[in-house]
């Protein structure tokens, strides 16, 4: 989340003076977070592998999904700060933020065992 706001606040502010100094600024700032998200995705990968094999950790599957809720307020704000852009530009930044999701989508199925694996040896 941290991550988040400190990356919301930079678009802000570049946007502020995008407008300032270029005539088409409202393209510059998709481009810029599509760039600087794209070059991010295996680190931040690596660190959610980081959350989720953590063998401390209570319920890996639970913590990948508070940081997905997290990510989605994420893309809520940043839809919010580029209303008005086209359909494909938007598509390309919501790509670019929920990329490093796809594959634990794929493996979200064994995640999912995993829990209920968990959960019932509670029991």
């Amino acid at each position: 989340p941290k991550f988040h706001d400190d990356v919301l606040a930079m678009l802000k502010r570049e946007s502020q003076w995008c407008q300032q100094v270029f005539p088409n600024a409202a393209s510059l700032l998709p481009r810029l977070l599509v760039e600087c998200l794209s070059s991010l995705t295996d680190s931040f990968r690596d660190r959610v592998d980081t959350v989720i094999e953590d063998p401390n950790a209570t319920n890996p599957l639970l913590d990948l999904i508070a940081l997905y809720d997290a990510t989605c307020g994420f893309a809520r704000s940043i839809l919010a700060l580029m209303a008005g852009a086209n359909d494909d530009v938007l598509r390309s930044v919501l790509r670019a933020v929920f990329e490093p999701f796809f594959l634990y989508q794929c493996a979200y199925p064994d995640l999912e065992r995993q829990f209920l694996d968990l959960e019932l040896s509670r029991l």
